[in-house]
């Protein structure tokens, strides 16, 4: 059921986005697959190798390391995707140009959609080591409940940004949410 509500807000993203100027759904999904490296590169792998001894504190019983691995996570989140996603707004314009050979055009609108969803870097990345802590504890109803808010302010925030914002607005919206 938290697969289906990623699933919903590409859907409502793409919907959107169909709306706007034509390339504005490919710019979408392109600028998430740039964001996409470093959330990778950083939250998923964090989180992905924090499971295992989450689940193992957890199990036994042992509360109070489980608190301080994950508060330690999060500090290192922090310190990696504040200062990544402020050089990666920075630093993109020429590797977006070299990479999609767009006219100028192109490449600012696939750069603002990219740094609108860098803008949310931290918060995507915090979320899967917040879902993994849930998942440790075999709690899976917390991280859907936490999709399902995700999705409603994602859809609340998108419909107000995308008209006034066009493809970056959305991307905004995701970072948001």
């Amino acid at each position: 059921a938290t697969m289906l509500c990623i699933q919903l807000l590409f859907y409502v993203r793409d919907n959107l986005a169909s709306r706007l100027d034509v390339g504005s759904v490919s710019v979408l999904t392109n600028g998430w697959m740039i964001f996409q490296v470093p959330e990778t590169l950083i939250g998923t792998a964090i989180g992905v190798a924090m499971l295992p001894s989450l689940a193992e504190l957890f199990s036994r019983g042992q509360s109070v390391a489980f608190k301080e691995t994950v508060e330690r996570a999060v500090r290192v989140l922090l310190a990696l995707t504040l200062p990544v996603a402020a050089l990666a707004a920075v630093a993109l314009r020429p590797l977006i140009a070299l990479a999609f050979k767009f006219d100028a055009a192109g490449t600012d609108l696939l750069l603002w959609v990219s740094r609108a969803y860098l803008v949310g870097l931290a918060g995507q990345c915090l979320m899967e080591v917040a879902g993994r802590s849930f998942y440790a504890r075999q709690n899976a109803l917390i991280p859907l409940l936490g999709g399902v808010v995700n999705l409603a302010i994602f859809v609340g925030t998108a419909f107000l940004l995308y008209i006034p914002l066009g493809a970056p607005g959305i991307a905004l919206a995701d970072a948001v949410a």
